[in-house]
């Protein structure tokens, strides 16, 4: 009947999905371990009950990660706690319930913590700048023999790797070079890329 069906427009829907796989949930001896989630020293321990005994428990929102993928914000998971009578027997005939459960799925957490791009190196950044006087810096500190034949973009990219090159041998062996050696090292490496003059003051 359509009118029947029409007078249930706009009606609230529940429906009750069993879940595949069971939702682990925290039991804790006190409501102060609940809220810390204390597994060291708040977690509910074993007690022996005799008729018409009882035992407070304290039991705590399910970890998101043990969260049914399927569990949606506002979805509400439905279970119980049960007692029995030994953890050996916690399937068997002697498990009862003890109490219903209700919780009710909150957004999930994002984690907007920025993560620190691992540093690029300085050819990936930093475009290679090539001019008339790069150039000629480069083939100053590589020389006639080394230079011959490179265009201006392959000098200066050999230039580079060859100054970090002679930072890099300042900074292992400066103990082992003889001070004449070290010195034209180091002036080699400044009258090219004169910003590299605090890596050789360093290597000193």
């Amino acid at each position: 009947d359509a009118a029947f069906f029409e007078t249930l427009r706009d009606s609230e829907c529940w429906l009750d999905l069993a879940l595949k796989d069971e939702v682990a949930v925290p039991v804790y001896g006190t409501r102060q371990a609940a809220y810390r989630n204390d597994n060291r020293t708040g977690k509910f321990k074993d007690v022996r009950l005799a008729p018409g005994d009882g035992k407070v428990a304290f039991a705590a929102p399910p970890a998101e990660s043990a969260l049914p993928k399927e569990a949606k914000e506002g979805d509400v998971l439905v279970g119980s706690a049960s007692v029995c009578r030994s953890q050996t027997h916690a399937e068997g005939p002697s498990r009862r319930p003890a109490a219903d459960l209700w919780y009710y799925v909150p957004p999930r957490s994002k984690n907007t913590k920025d993560k620190k791009a691992a540093p690029k190196k300085k050819n990936e950044t930093e475009p290679l700048v090539v001019d008339a006087a790069a150039a000629g810096r480069a083939r100053a500190l590589l020389g006639d023999a080394l230079s011959a034949g490179l265009d201006d973009a392959a000098s200066v990219k050999l230039a580079n790797a060859t100054a970090d090159a002679h930072v890099s041998k300042l900074k292992k062996e400066a103990s082992t070079l003889e001070d004449a050696a070290f010195r034209a090292l180091g002036a080699a490496v400044v009258a090219y890329d004169s910003s590299k003059a605090r890596d050789v003051a360093r290597a000193s």
